[in-house]
């Protein structure tokens, strides 16, 4: 393929199972491109074409809302029964999975300093009536030699005008209402958030399972053992804040991403 409405494709990026990512150039503005194009097969599959469909619709009405320097902007789009395809900006780097490791933690201050970013940006999307519902390291892009945040892959979000896919989301870093399939606001990318940071401070998932049915239940039901007990360099104050931000009940979260960045950036 050499060309996909005006955009010229010029090598292949990456390639999944629904989905093939070009390299492409804007004359207009003088920038670099990733160029979505959904594979007909995966849209058209009788079991899990719907669930494709709806991913890529949801991303498609994104393009143009998510101006913002910590999330991956979608510049345009075309989802429609002959092709579907997502013009994005190219962002190139790694994700904060490396720094999930046990033995490759981050230090406090450059891991407040990435989680306080993520608050921004999701308060952004809140502000526009946009729940993620997949906050997780894998979605969490680090971009360039200061490895600056974006945060990626809107597929399962909550978009005003789109009637949300059931299902979706990551377990390990679910909230117990999500977990519950109940009704979501924007706390719920908070527990994931937190989650996160619980993962990045001890190189551990705060609900560990031997399977999805395990640890979903562990997420509603269990107690979770303080980030402390796992690694010395975990202060108090960092600890509050995971606890809060990871509170089984979602009134006992922080008020809202502007609370929790100031706890974040006290806990240093």
């Amino acid at each position: 393929m050499d060309k996909i409405g005006k955009y010229n494709l010029l090598r292949v990026l990456g390639e999944g199972a629904t989905s093939t990512v070009y390299l492409s150039f804007d004359p207009a503005t003088g920038r670099d491109l990733a160029v979505k194009v959904a594979k007909p097969q995966a849209m058209q599959d009788p079991n899990l074409g719907f669930y494709y469909r709806k991913t890529f619709e949801t991303e498609a009405a994104l393009a143009g809302k998510l101006d913002h320097p910590y999330i991956v902007a979608i510049h345009d789009a075309v989802y429609g029964e002959e092709v579907s395809y997502i013009v994005m900006e190219l962002v190139e780097g790694g994700t904060l999975e490396k720094y999930c490791d046990p033995d490759n933690l981050l230090p406090n201050a450059r891991l407040v300093d990435i989680l306080y970013a993520c608050t921004i940006a999701l308060d952004f999307t809140q502000r526009g009536g946009i729940i993620h519902r997949d906050i997780k390291p894998a979605n969490i892009l680090l971009v360039g030699p200061s490895e600056d945040v974006k945060i990626s892959d809107f597929g399962g979000a909550v978009v005003p005008g789109i009637v949300p896919l059931q299902g979706v989301g990551s377990p390990a870093y679910m909230s117990p209402e999500q977990a519950q399939q109940a009704p979501l606001d924007y706390r719920t990318d908070m527990y994931s958030l937190g989650a996160v940071m619980y993962r990045m401070l001890t190189g551990r998932l705060p609900f560990p399972g031997k399977d999805t049915t395990e640890m979903l239940d562990r997420v509603v039901n269990a107690q979770m053992q303080p980030p402390s007990d796992f690694r010395l360099e975990v202060t108090q104050k960092l600890e509050d804040v995971v606890m809060k931000a990871m509170a089984k009940k979602p009134d006992a979260r922080f008020k809202n991403w502007t609370s929790f960045g100031a706890a974040l950036q006290s806990a240093v």
